[in-house]
């Protein structure tokens, strides 16, 4: 193994141990994505933290971690979510036998931003705003979130998960909230847009070095293999390789959106911030997605959640994938006797 490769495999919290080739690898991603890190950080400069999770998905051990980190188990300790949101976080609460205070969205899918700062309590330790949303799609302004973060309602972590943030305008990542707020830690991960799920790659970014250290020290050594470091590292100096992915997703996600919305059983078809769109059918939305799934195109059914009755989610594929979801899906909703 190279030194550089040596190099990224070092963990360190504070940004002065941290590798200079990591910092400049994932400072200059960040500039890709539009984001002036120097402008965003005059006054501190960011702290990134990596880790590695067996789980379905690269940041599910960041929850968990932070749960274990700031939450007290079986105690008054609790966290707020906002339905309908990524499911790890639930998990995570009840492994650590933390109480979870729900504040769903909108049926827009907007943030509650007063009733969640109503809802905390002198044990809140955590709030969890995915942004865009799972299953929503949709960004969560960063007013919203500056709100949480300087209200002195609440004197917690407010984590904002940014799975999705590559399909989105660079300027709506929270990174850029930073150098002004020391309570915010920002997710991100290489699964989304590089493709990149199998290398289990995310980052946490934050200001306050603290919060930083204590996720270093409690996570597992060595949490990262050489593998997975290889392929970020080869990732992230080949962003015009991402640049044309992300050109070609956007594009059929328009594509793919105008398509629902001629289609007469497609009743909705919600604003997409991310690399799927969730819709809504008129009838039989669970057997339509079962028939299609036994037929070879895979969806999400996420009409039990809440605000998304009858509704489907579907990852934007290549042009002929997504043909192939449209035709799947016509053909689904005849083949259940569906009623427009």
């Amino acid at each position: 193994m190279d030194n550089r490769h040596l190099r990224f495999k070092r963990r360190c919290s504070a940004v002065a141990k941290f590798t200079d080739f990591w910092c400049s690898t994932y400072v200059g991603f960040l500039s890709f994505l539009g984001i002036d890190v120097q402008a965003a950080n005059e006054n501190a400069r960011i702290n990134i933290e990596l880790t590695r999770s067996p789980s379905p998905s690269p940041q599910s051990s960041f929850p968990d971690l932070l749960f274990r980190i700031f939450c007290k188990p079986g105690s008054t300790d609790s966290v707020i979510t906002t339905p309908p949101t990524y499911g790890m976080y639930a998990v995570c609460a009840c492994v650590n036998d933390v109480t979870t205070i729900k504040v769903p969205l909108t049926p827009d899918f907007d943030l509650r931003v007063d009733d969640m700062l109503d809802a905390v309590t002198p044990t809140t330790k955590l709030m969890f705003v995915c942004s865009p949303g799972n299953p929503t799609s949709k960004l969560i302004p960063l007013a919203d979130v500056e709100r949480l973060a300087s209200s002195p309602k609440y004197n917690g972590i407010i984590i904002v998960d940014e799975a999705y943030i590559d399909f989105s305008s660079p300027e709506s990542s929270a990174v850029t909230l930073l150098s002004k707020y020391d309570n915010i830690v920002v997710l991100q991960t290489l699964s989304k847009a590089f493709g990149l799920a199998g290398a289990r790659c995310g980052f946490a970014v934050s200001k306050n070095e603290e919060i930083i250290q204590l996720m270093n020290n409690v996570k597992a050594p060595y949490n990262l293999s050489s593998l997975a470091s290889e392929r970020a590292i080869i990732a992230l100096n080949n962003t015009d390789v991402l640049a044309k992915n992300l050109e070609m997703i956007m594009s059929e996600r328009e594509r793919v959106k105008n398509e629902l919305i001629k289609i007469p059983f497609v009743v909705r078809v919600c604003v997409s911030h991310s690399n799927f769109l969730l819709f809504e059918l008129t009838d039989k939305a669970q057997e339509v997605y079962k028939y299609m799934a036994d037929n070879g195109v895979v969806c999400r059914y996420k009409g039990s959640e809440m605000h998304c009755k009858g509704c489907l989610r579907v990852t934007v594929g290549t042009p002929n994938e997504n043909n192939q979801f449209l035709e799947g899906l016509r053909v689904g909703f005849k083949a259940m006797g569906g009623k427009v």
